[in-house]
């Protein structure tokens, strides 16, 4: 199964390179080139996975706002953050899809998505890929070391990352998943905030965390669709 898997993730990550060349021309045409990414990844992705990538967007502008970072910052944080499980395209539905737990060499498949991700986007070297390709390799890295791929911990882990984490993290609490049901808003937050045996408070940046706690409301408000931020 490894081995399979690794065939189909190395297709789809030159298909994926081919599809960035071939929309990829000027500089005056970066962000053009991005919204093109964004729109292919949409359009192969079923309509949950589609709105998990819509609403984490927003989750991560208002952080990144909330710490105060440049504008600049801000918009590419924005359009990186709908590409933080880009890798996932080139690993299996059955696995995606599977109701039950894991088994170990399925777990293996699946936090391959974070490299293939990276591999995805590494070779573009404008700020809104550049960006996307560290947010998708790093993004399930924790604060306290014990994320993945690399174990990476404080600030070795990019703040995009860092910023894209919570927001995934407290969007998969709020969804339906086939091996899971939905929480609440209170749930997720209290999972977030005080751990619930899988997720952990020390898995996060201190201040992205602070900034999650402050703006918590605002993501309860995107996650039912009252707020169109």
């Amino acid at each position: 199964m490894l081995n399979i898997s690794h065939e189909i993730g190395l297709g789809a990550v030159a298909a994926m390179k081919r599809f960035v060349r071939r929309e990829q021309s000027t500089d005056s045409s970066r962000s053009r080139d991005v919204e093109a990414v964004l729109r292919r990844v949409t359009e192969i992705s079923d309509e949950v996975t589609a709105d998990h990538l819509m609403r984490v967007r927003k989750y991560a502008i208002l952080i990144a706002e909330q710490l105060g970072l440049g504008e600049d910052l801000q918009m590419q944080i924005y359009f990186a953050s709908q590409l933080h499980d880009i890798g996932k395209l080139a690993i299996p539905q059955e696995i995606l899809q599977k109701p039950g737990s894991f088994t170990r060499s399925e777990r293996v498949i699946m936090n391959r998505h974070t490299l293939l991700g990276g591999e995805m986007l590494s070779d573009y070297h404008f700020p809104y890929l550049e960006v996307a390709a560290e947010v998708a390799l790093y993004h399930h890295e924790h604060w306290d070391g014990t994320g993945y791929p690399y174990g990476l911990s404080g600030e070795a882990i990019p703040l995009s990352a860092r910023i894209v984490a919570v927001c995934d993290v407290y969007d998969a609490l709020r969804s339906r998943r086939p091996y899971k049901d939905s929480f609440s808003h209170d749930v997720a937050l209290t999972a977030i905030c005080d751990g619930d045996g899988w997720t952990l408070p020390e898995h996060f940046d201190p201040q992205v965390l602070a900034a999650f706690v402050t703006l918590n409301r605002w993501f309860d408000e995107i996650y039912t669709g009252r707020l169109d931020a």
